[in-house]
């Protein structure tokens, strides 16, 4: 496994342990780059991850590399292509893996369990915590990474449709309710979500929350040829979402002509 920075290895590690993986573990490299710049000079990165992917080959008898970061999005192609060894993106590996869980749901009704170890937190013991932060007088900071009420939407007609699960539910959210009213500020991850929240605390302090890659480094070579997938889950979300935010022009587009689509995208990005 080729990793970011040596801090990484302990945790990583034992993570592959617990996962039951230790023996097919060769060995941890780390390229000494952190997550957030990962993506900053992605041929500097490329050219690490080849000179410690080869070390691991030689040194360790590795026969395949996982990326150890989702931040090394789309540079496992060019890697494989060197080293000649399976180069796994994890981003991908997570994509695919979820795509064959909600195949066997819908093929063979197969499902994770909710017993014993894989049970879920008790719901008022994960709503109560951020209130209790605000009452001791600590200063509590959301970060907001997606769209928490179109979330919350979908699980009660997906995944809480059980009536007491509903209701366990709706006792949390009024709990959430009071945790986003008092909270210090809340950070959404883009202006997208700065519109959101408005729309339910026009009062709330907000600041848009960067996690450290410059603006300017976000539209990659390798970034956009992620764009296909991107557009994939667009189209599935406006099949299977009647109240979807994706403009139906968009849509209509996408699904005639898709290349067109992505070359207009581009242009874009360019600033032609």
């Amino acid at each position: 496994m080729i990793v970011g920075q040596v801090k990484w290895i302990e945790q990583m590690t034992e993570r592959a342990h617990r996962y039951g993986f230790q023996n097919y573990l060769a060995s941890m490299r780390s390229i000494d780059i952190a997550a957030n710049a990962l993506q900053c000079d992605t041929e500097y990165t490329t050219k690490r991850i080849i000179e410690e992917g080869r070390k691991a080959m030689d040194e360790d008898h590795a026969e395949a590399l996982i990326l150890g970061c989702t931040c090394n999005f789309g540079l496992a192609e060019k890697v494989q292509d060197i080293l000649g060894i399976p180069v796994i993106d994890p981003l991908i590996a997570a994509v695919k893996i979820a795509e064959n869980l909600a195949n066997l749901k819908k093929d063979f009704g197969l499902k994770p369990s909710n017993k014993w170890s894989s049970q879920a937190p008790p719901t008022e013991e994960m709503s109560k915590f951020g209130l209790e932060v605000i009452r001791s007088g600590i200063p509590l900071f959301l970060i907001l990474r997606g769209h928490y009420w179109l979330q919350n939407e979908w699980n009660a007609k997906t995944v809480y449709k059980n009536r007491l699960k509903q209701k366990l539910v709706e006792m949390r959210f009024k709990d959430d309710a009071q945790v986003f009213e008092r909270a210090t500020a809340i950070l959404p991850l883009c202006n997208y979500l700065v519109d959101v929240v408005r729309e339910h605390y026009p009062k709330q302090n907000l600041h848009v929350f960067v996690e450290g890659i410059d603006s300017s480094k976000w539209y990659t070579e390798k970034g956009i040829e992620l764009m296909p997938m991107m557009l994939a889950m667009m189209d599935w979300a406006e099949k299977y979402d009647a109240e979807t935010e994706v403009p139906k022009e968009f849509i209509t587009k996408l699904r005639k002509s898709p290349k067109t689509l992505k070359q207009e995208i581009l242009d874009s990005l360019s600033g032609d």
